[in-house]
């Protein structure tokens, strides 16, 4: 793993550990927002999407 892959990695743990301890309401929604946009850098640095096809339960 390079260093840029594990400091992205390091990066969503430390915030996922931060959302777990955190008790103001709102500060827990600031950290998942800055988690969302590592996972969607991520997402993009490996070339996948960053949008969820939503799956219907008829097909």
């Amino acid at each position: 793993m390079t260093a840029d892959k594990e400091a992205t990695a390091a990066d969503w743990r430390e915030l996922a550990r931060r959302i777990q301890k955190e008790d103001d309401p709102e500060k827990v929604l600031e950290l998942v927002q800055q988690l969302i946009v590592k996972f969607n850098e991520e997402r993009r640095r490996k070339g996948l999407s960053t949008t969820r096809k939503l799956e219907s339960p008829l097909d």
